[in-house]
């Protein structure tokens, strides 16, 4: 079972008091009992250093695809023969 965070802890806190209280018929002020918001700020450094350019080319490294394509041929070619073989020996 997962360890409650303190938002969970503080709010399961809160909701005991209130039934608490609702059975005394007394009030409580949500406000002692809320966590502070945070806002983290984020600053991204966009400048270049001087003379500097960005330049990017697309990398297209195909030379893989040939080799893919003739192991993808053979594969289909023995996948095809053998297929024919089975055809062959269940026919008689």
């Amino acid at each position: 079972m997962a360890r409650k965070t303190k938002r969970e802890k503080i709010m399961a806190e809160y909701h005991r008091r209130i039934e608490t209280l609702n059975n005394s018929e007394l009030t409580v002020h949500s406000s002692l009992y809320s966590l502070p918001k945070k806002q983290a700020e984020i600053t991204v450094n966009t400048a270049l250093p001087a003379g500097r350019q960005v330049h990017r080319e697309p990398r297209t490294d195909y030379s893989y695809v040939p080799t893919d394509i003739a192991r993808i041929m053979i594969l289909t070619v023995l996948a095809i023969c053998a297929q024919l073989v089975l055809w062959y020996i269940l026919r008689k």
